[in-house]
């Protein structure tokens, strides 16, 4: 019977800063369905690990896979959410994804100052998005709930 391929694969990786080694040559696997804690002492190369992880670093050696293929953060849908709170209260859950898609924004300064229809499509457009997004983690029915007023699991979901 075949072995089911680990969901998470690390092959020898290696990240340097300068002439300082802080990942050597870490392998391991995660099978699908587990999941993988990181403990250690500060200073041990947790942080780096998880940078790497999502591509904020690149490795100096190795390799990262993900169902068998290189990391790709869009496709796989990788983030990496830090331990302060990155969320902004005031806004409703839906407004925080959307700003958070700021970027992906074709409309011009005028446009947006103006409300004009190229503003309103994007504005749409940014709306679906985020509600699509919202159902990836079972939030679409609190779009409309202030992010501050959300429970802590909620509010880290959202981030």
């Amino acid at each position: 019977m075949a072995q089911e391929m680990p969901k998470v694969q690390v092959k020898n990786l290696t990240k340097k800063f300068g002439d300082l080694l802080v990942l050597d040559n870490i392998s391991f696997d995660v099978p699908k369905g587990e999941f993988l804690c990181i403990v250690g002492p500060t200073g041990c190369g947790k942080t780096t690990f998880l940078n790497s992880l999502t591509k904020l670093y690149k490795p100096t050696a190795g390799e990262i896979l993900l169902d068998g293929e290189p990391v790709d953060l869009k496709k796989h849908n990788v983030a990496y959410i830090f331990q302060e709170y990155s969320t902004m209260p005031w806004l409703t859950v839906e407004e925080n994804v959307t700003v958070a898609m700021d970027a992906q924004m074709k409309y011009s300064m005028v446009s947006g100052i103006f409300r004009l229809p190229s503003f309103w499509k994007e504005e749409k457009v940014a709306h679906e998005r985020a509600l699509e997004l919202l159902s990836l983690f079972h939030m679409q029915d609190l779009a409309n709930v202030k992010a501050g007023s959300l429970p802590y699991g909620a509010q880290r979901r959202l981030e």
